[in-house]
């Protein structure tokens, strides 16, 4: 090997280790999407959007045809999740059968700065015919939720993924 190619291959060798340390730890200050599932769950029939939802609508018939205003996953795979301050809901369905809303609130406001990552764990069980989700958040504003997914059918008499009350 001549010295020319050396040299060549050596920039190349630095120049990719550089990326990839970029990018590694880049990945720390972001928000991660862990998804799991038990046996009876298939993790490609979950797809989770972002966005935010007004309580104040009729019923979760609307909300259910349009979804929210980000795909954050689908097809077993996560994409880049941001969070913002403020509400920050999530549409969870599990094979255009069942659904469920959950709200992660992060009060930081604009002199405290963007949020720091958070790290999202669903996680789907399948318990006497109901699928449950448990939604953990890890970071600086820790929450966790349990939750009964509702079938999608139902949407038209739910509000914010439970049946509506009558007054």
């Amino acid at each position: 090997m001549t010295k020319k190619k050396i040299v060549k291959l050596r920039f190349l060798i630095l120049f990719l280790g550089g990326l990839l340390a970029y990018f590694v730890l880049n990945k720390k200050d972001q928000n991660q999407i862990i998804v799991t599932v038990d046996n009876s769950i298939s993790l490609d029939k979950i797809q989770i959007d972002q966005g935010f939802y007004f309580v104040d609508e009729v019923s979760d018939e609307n909300l259910i045809k349009k979804g929210l205003e980000k795909v954050i996953y689908r097809d077993s795979k996560a994409t880049n999740i941001e969070t913002i301050c403020g509400e920050n809901d999530f549409l969870v369905v599990y094979n255009n059968e069942y659904y469920t809303i959950m709200r992660h609130f992060i009060p930081n406001d604009f002199y405290d700065g963007i949020p720091k990552p958070h790290t999202y764990n669903f996680d789907f069980k399948r318990k006497g015919g109901k699928i449950n989700l448990t939604l953990s958040i890890e970071g600086e504003n820790d929450e966790q939720f349990n939750k009964v997914m509702v079938k999608i059918a139902d949407a038209d008499n739910n509000i914010w993924g439970s049946q509506k009350v009558e007054k």
